[in-house]
């Protein structure tokens, strides 16, 4: 059912916005005020129609479609590792996507071939220059900032690295991965991580 247009210019009323029929009442021509600055588009006069004429009045219909939603399994997996890793003692890292060459490359003593990261074609800084093939070297970077913490220092991260593929429309493909770093005084934790790969 359609709101007839005559009924439209006193519902705008309401709202202090001044409004009138042109066109034989095929469009409404409407004078925003100085003290109404929200409206700036067609959509935020609709909008008031909607409030003066009041939601509730709109009656809703069942969309056609009907899905069923539900988790990506990758995502579903991912909340699965992440739980695990909490449950033996580490900590989440949330690092940048973004990296240095240095960082992704020099730093981890990985040759640069120019062909494995992608490469961000104007990088408002030197810090995110690339897209990380990895997830060390943010929770490296981690690391370097949080000396001042007790030992042992347990972090992980799952999450997207980003790798040139040409088969993919946009030359770049994310695949999910997971890293974990330890580190304390008294043991190398190799047993630490070789017993969390092994969980």
């Amino acid at each position: 059912e359609l709101l007839p247009p005559e009924d439209i210019p006193p519902l705008l009323s309401r709202m202090m916005l001044e409004a009138k029929l042109v066109d034989g009442g095929k469009s409404v021509e409407v004078t925003v005020p100085i003290t109404r600055p929200d409206v700036m588009q067609a959509c935020d006069i609709v909008e008031d129609v909607a409030v003066a004429y009041s939601f509730n009045r709109i009656p809703r219909h069942v969309a056609p479609v009907l899905c069923m939603g539900a988790q990506h399994p990758l995502q579903k997996l991912t909340e699965l590792m992440r739980g695990e890793m909490a449950q033996m003692g580490f900590t989440e890292a949330l690092t940048f996507a973004l990296c240095s060459t240095d960082d992704c490359f020099s730093k981890l003593r990985i040759p640069d071939d120019g062909t494995t990261a992608v490469v961000i074609a104007n990088p408002k800084t030197e810090d995110f220059q690339v897209c990380r093939t990895s997830l060390l070297p943010g929770l490296l970077k981690t690391l370097s900032k949080n000396k001042s913490n007790p030992l042992p220092w347990k972090l992980f991260e799952a999450s997207d690295v980003v790798a040139i593929d040409d088969e993919c429309d946009v030359g770049a493909s994310n695949h999910r991965r997971l890293a974990m770093v330890y580190s304390d005084s008294s043991t190398s934790g190799f047993e630490v991580l070789h017993g969390a790969v092994e969980r």
